[in-house]
């Protein structure tokens, strides 16, 4: 016999206006991650753990983070919710990247465009006691929200789910970028800082979720 649903299921069906299939959804996917995740967690043994969530644009990344911190909350873990959105370098660093290195690098997105320092530090802050500023970007001004934006989480959080659609992406190695990958490439071929020392900021279980997806994977 399967648990009952939780009380602010409902609710929460309701203010996000997701329609009955989503319950189909939340016993396929959201409840069985959740109940892994918990597990992982305590296996663990100390705060700071990180799992990241993976899925392309619209796949329901930010729901899907919603409702397993709901559910992990609801077994008396603590939990930060952070998205890779969060982390891009401000407009001004992907300016002069683009004036360096590749004009593509001007628009967030592209390796190397995401300030990874900030992410280890946010992850390293959030495994520890005390407040850590949550980063914030605001997509409207194509900027860093201003530091007193952020919101403060008080740590240490048990777990942190960390959302993105290309968590656990590997950076190809010097041998494999030796010729241009493309014609207008072979123009700038050097690497924007931090495109291939990302990888640590991904250490951990990935979750994939997609439009009609019927399961989930590690």
């Amino acid at each position: 016999m399967s648990a009952p649903d939780p009380s602010w299921l409902s609710d929460f069906m309701q203010a996000e206006r997701l329609d009955a299939a989503f319950a189909e959804a939340f016993h396929i996917l959201h409840r069985p991650l959740a109940e892994r995740l918990v597990e992982a967690a305590r296996a663990h043994g100390r705060p700071g753990f990180v799992a990241g969530l993976s899925g392309p644009q619209g796949a329901g990344k930010s729901t899907l983070v919603a409702v397993v911190a709901r559910l992990l909350a609801d077994q008396g873990l603590s939990v930060a919710t952070l998205s890779l959105d969060d982390l891009y370098l401000t407009r001004a660093e992907r300016q002069a990247l683009a004036a360096d290195v590749h004009p593509l690098l001007a628009t967030r997105g592209p390796p190397g465009t995401h300030d990874v320092a900030l992410g280890l530090s946010t992850l390293d802050g959030l495994a520890g006691a005390g407040r850590t500023a949550l980063p914030r970007f605001d997509k409207a001004s194509d900027d860093r929200a201003p530091r007193e934006a952020w919101p403060l989480f008080d740590g240490p959080a048990d777990v942190v789910l960390l959302e993105g659609w290309c968590l656990g992406a590997r950076p190809q190695g010097p041998a494999a970028l030796a010729a241009p990958p493309t014609p207008w490439s072979a123009t700038r071929t050097r690497t924007a800082p931090g495109a291939a020392s990302s990888t640590p900021l991904w250490p951990v279980p990935i979750a994939t979720s997609s439009p009609g997806s019927t399961g989930w994977r590690c």
